[in-house]
């Protein structure tokens, strides 16, 4: 892993709502994600988990504060910049899996590429490698009801992973799994930080999910409760 910053949250405050009714979540918040590294988000409901995964994938901007993304500014960017940035280098994996229903798993992992030049060919390679490296090339043309749940989360993975980018950000991705499919579903999410080097920020309220990772930081009422230490059990959770 290199000690090279991707994102950089500098004394980010956020609040929702208007005036007497504001909710604030953050206030001068100060967070770091490093190069390779796989982050666990924990923290009670309401204490900012989501919208900080929000912020570092550009859905959600700070009213205070910077967000940079190796050293560049993305908070001040332009929304249709923002939009090409996003599609380049951030890949996203929610609870639900967000799949369409009427298509079949190749055609819900195709759909990022759409908005690309790719070739129709070149889309056909990413599509049939994602799915092998998620171990689904036999369920390429199966809909979502006929796959399980961590099949379709697998699929949420694979469609996060087509357009390579260097970034996942995870909220609750094994949320709506049984134990075994949870476990499979954090076992390929540390095999893509370990192996393809690819950078992982996940919010999970379960303790388990938290040992794949290589980092857990616990919020609390919009701020760090304690300085995040590296995960002493993670080399073990292969």
């Amino acid at each position: 892993m290199q000690n090279t910053a991707v994102f950089q949250l500098e004394q980010v405050s956020k609040s929702f709502g208007n005036g007497d009714e504001q909710v604030r979540i953050f206030r001068q918040l100060d967070f770091t994600v490093r190069d390779g590294e796989f982050i666990a988000l924990m923290g009670p409901s309401g204490c900012g988990k989501t919208t900080l995964l929000n912020m570092l994938g550009g859905i959600e901007m700070p009213d205070r504060g910077h967000i940079r993304f190796r050293g560049e500014r993305i908070d001040d960017y332009k929304p249709a910049t923002l939009n090409q940035w996003r599609a380049r280098h951030v890949g996203f994996v929610f609870q639900a899996f967000n799949l369409l229903p009427m298509f079949s798993a190749a055609r819900n992992v195709e759909l990022p590429l759409l908005l690309t030049s790719l070739s129709r060919a070149e889309r056909k390679r990413r599509i049939e490698t994602a799915l092998d490296l998620m171990g689904l090339s036999q369920c390429a043309n199966r809909t979502p009801k006929k796959l399980s749940g961590g099949q379709q989360q697998r699929v949420a993975i694979a469609r996060a992973l087509v357009s390579d980018t260097s970034v996942l950000l995870c909220d609750e991705p094994t949320g709506n799994l049984d134990k075994q499919s949870s476990n499979e579903v954090l076992t390929l999410l540390k095999m893509l930080n370990r192996d393809f080097n690819k950078t992982i920020v996940m919010v999970t309220h379960d303790p388990n999910a938290a040992t794949f990772a290589t980092r857990t930081c616990h919020l609390d009422k919009g701020s760090f409760i304690d300085e995040p230490q590296q995960n002493p059990t993670a080399a073990a959770c292969a």
